[in-house]
């Protein structure tokens, strides 16, 4: 087990009996915890989903899309989950190993944008052109 967060002390609070304060201890932020200061937004409509999610999963406010996400917290079940949620939001597979590979919400999501135009160039035109129709996905079998 790794500790999700370092935080930057100079001295460790202690009780009277020199046992260390938990209750005194700061809360991790940008100043203390080595986490950039500046965030990097997410610049396109996956890295906004997807850093939805990370945030959600991890409880943070923000995340910079360059952070990665075992750093910030997450683990392999976290990351299941993070996985079952980009199925479920984009319909695109993706396994542990990959998400390993690709621990940024930017990497993350670069992997999902590739998926989904996969995808898209295995519709035949018909598919396609029911899909554009605005019938959906389940119109052409996706």
């Amino acid at each position: 087990m790794l500790p999700a967060v370092y935080v930057r002390l100079d001295e460790l609070p202690l009780t009277a009996n020199g046992k260390v304060d938990r209750d005194a201890l700061p809360e991790p932020d940008a100043e203390n915890s080595g986490r950039p200061g500046e965030v990097t937004e997410p610049r396109t409509l996956v890295e906004q989903a997807l850093a939805g999610v990370v945030c959600e999963l991890l409880r943070l406010d923000r995340v910079s899309v360059d952070e990665n996400f075992f750093v910030l917290g997450g683990h392999s079940l976290l990351g299941a989950q993070l996985i079952a949620r980009v199925r479920d939001r984009f319909g695109v597979e993706m396994d542990l190993r990959t998400l390993f590979d690709n621990p940024t919400v930017e990497r993350m999501a670069g992997v999902v944008e590739e998926r989904l135009v996969a995808q898209l160039e295995a519709l035949s035109d018909e598919e396609a052109e029911r899909l554009l129709a605005g019938q959906g996905p389940e119109a052409v079998g996706a």
